[in-house]
């Protein structure tokens, strides 16, 4: 990873004469009208790309034409070097309209891939919003599959070893914010799972288990599950109910049977 130096308030445009940028991603200039460079400043205001929130700027190249860019990558490029092969210009918080230098770095392609499917939940969880498997995140990278979360554990925090899971403080399989994230063992992660409530064979006391709607993979509620008791003993259909609630029959058989959701009453 290409660190923005710090230690530097602006620099030149690479490439471009008689243009700076600043570390709050301002962009200014010394050309007048014709070509000319005179000794004074101005800020240059920048236009927004139609169809999406980055911004650009038309200016002279050191050949004499005008070059459409991005304000992002020249504001990059000028505090971290020109972009490496194979990398391209990330924003690290995800907003493209901040354009400080600090905000900016040089990343992999899936790198930029990740973070950019994640959706930042005022709980704090950034939830990986393309596929998954059992509600953990899949991508792939270079052909190898890979979870989203474990991924995200190793851009931030470097390889994982072998042998280790990569746990959710949160509890919320989709989350991939590195803060939530823990290294264990499987014995780890089945104590985690236990202490939660969430393993089906785990012995937890009853007042422990995330029962109902505590539970992350529930679809119901308690009132939905006695609404579906009442309309069945009103001799409504399993399969008619089963496909309005949006479950399997057998879930309805189960729920109507008292196998399951036990803990609520009329």
């Amino acid at each position: 990873m290409v660190s923005v130096d710090s230690t530097v308030e602006y620099r030149d445009v690479l490439g471009f004469d008689g243009y700076r940028v600043w570390r709050d991603g301002s962009v200014w200039s010394q050309r007048r009208p014709g070509g000319s460079i005179s000794d004074e400043f101005r800020r240059l205001s920048p236009v927004r790309s139609p169809g999406r929130s980055r911004w650009y700027l038309r200016i002279r190249h050191a050949n004499g034409k005008y070059l459409t860019v991005f304000v992002h990558k020249i504001v990059l490029a000028a505090f971290s070097g020109p972009c490496p092969d194979g990398m391209e210009a990330m924003f690290i918080d995800g907003d493209e309209s901040n354009l400080a230098a600090s905000n900016l770095r040089w990343a992999s392609t899936w790198d930029v891939r990740l973070w950019l499917r994640l959706d930042k939940k005022e709980s704090g969880c950034w939830e990986w919003t393309g596929a998954n498997k059992d509600r953990y995140g899949v991508l792939s990278v270079l052909k190898q599959r890979w979870l989203a979360h474990r991924l995200a554990y190793e851009l931030v925090h470097g390889k994982i070893p072998d042998g280790l899971f990569v746990c959710h403080h949160c509890d919320n399989p989709p989350c991939c914010n590195p803060s939530h994230l823990f290294l264990g063992t499987n014995k780890d992660n089945v104590r985690d799972m236990d202490r939660k409530g969430r393993r089906v064979t785990a012995v937890v006391p009853p007042e422990r288990r995330n029962r109902g709607e505590k539970n992350n993979f529930a679809k119901l509620t308690e009132d939905i599950v006695r609404e579906i008791r009442f309309r069945y003993r009103a001799g409504e259909s399993q399969k008619g109910l089963a496909g309005e609630y949006g479950v399997s029959r057998a879930s309805v058989c189960l729920i109507v049977g008292g196998k399951t959701w036990a803990h609520v009453t009329e």
